[in-house]
């Protein structure tokens, strides 16, 4: 089986709780990291006890994408 890169552009708030919840029932919404005034980030824990955050711009943009598709 080949494994290939999938651009993904935007994943809406409800589809990413389904997917989230569908995937693994093991994955935990544990929390939230405040990085700025305005800015709150999830924060999930997969089985193995190990956190990650999901930042926004890491979802809606992909990392083939020019710079100022960022701002």
């Amino acid at each position: 089986m080949q494994e290939y890169l999938i651009k993904i552009k935007f994943i809406p708030n409800n589809i990413n709780k389904t997917i989230i919840v569908n995937s693994n029932p093991n994955l935990k919404l544990v929390g939230y990291k405040k990085i700025s005034r305005y800015h709150i980030i999830p924060i999930i824990q997969f089985p193995n006890k190990k956190r990650i955050w999901l930042l926004t711009n890491e979802i809606k943009y992909s990392i083939y994408g020019s710079i100022n598709s960022y701002y």
